[in-house]
């Protein structure tokens, strides 16, 4: 079996082609190409389940906020100093956009903020 794998992988020295690509026009795949292309595929399989199992742990953790049209909503603001407020409003919801996105009564104009 090696042998036969070294004259079919070996290429000629005037065509520059192996007898398996003469005879296929493409060019094989190695034995060790093709048990590390295998490995590599098995070792980013194991990083996106990892990855998927790390995410579903974080999500349970969340609490889960759900916004109704006509609820209130307090904004967090960038207080100047520690004497200011770190939050605006209540503020009344006047329509769910996008699940991110709500559209708040604020002083008579309505606004849109991202959440």
């Amino acid at each position: 079996m090696r042998i036969e794998t070294a004259l079919n992988y070996s290429s000629h020295c005037t065509s520059k082609l192996s007898p398996f690509e003469m005879l296929r026009t493409f060019s094989p795949i190695s034995p060790i190409e093709r048990y590390l292309k295998n490995e590599v595929k098995a070792g980013l399989e194991r990083i996106r389940k990892r990855a998927l199992k790390e995410e579903e742990e974080r999500n349970t953790k969340r609490i889960k906020i759900e916004y109704v049209k006509d609820g209130e909503i307090m904004i967090r603001s960038k207080p100047r100093d520690k004497t200011e407020d770190k939050f605006r409003g209540p503020f009344r919801i006047v329509k769910m956009i996008h699940k991110n996105r709500l559209k708040i009564d604020e002083a008579g104009k309505e606004i849109i903020i991202y959440i």
